[in-house]
């Protein structure tokens, strides 16, 4: 196993912390262009990720070929979208992250299950969008 010195783990650190506040200015059509290049390469070049897809797949769906193949590239495309958004909403301020790609439909709806003490789950096509 390889480990890394203590000054070469502080400069390692702050160079993602910097790749990330770097990426953070990026406009979000930009950053989902990067995502599935990365998912796309990262289920091109990695035979263990596409097997154990594979077979999280067939365990769910067994006797379904039907299709995997299309569906496991589409998933692996939109893991490196999703893995893209995040220096978009973390590397900003919560306000300008939030502002830049919500939209709220109906929200005294979430207000009055809100108040009325009832659980609220919200569905988004990804984990950065909200």
């Amino acid at each position: 196993m390889f480990f890394l010195s203590e000054p070469a783990r502080r400069y390692n650190s702050g160079m993602v912390f910097f790749v990330f506040r770097l990426f953070s200015w990026l406009p979000l059509w930009f950053l989902h262009l990067l995502g599935v290049l990365v998912g796309g390469l990262v289920y091109g070049f990695s035979p263990k990720m596409r097997r154990q897809m594979r077979q999280h797949f067939d365990a769910l769906y067994p006797g379904q070929p039907l299709g995997r193949k299309h569906i496991l590239r589409a998933s692996a495309l939109h893991s490196g979208m999703m893995l893209m958004e995040l220096p978009f909403l973390w590397g900003r301020s919560r306000r300008k992250g939030v502002l830049a790609c919500s939209t709220v439909v109906d929200w005294q709806v979430i207000e009055q299950a809100e108040r009325q003490g009832k659980g609220i789950v919200f569905l988004t096509p990804h984990l950065g969008v909200l």
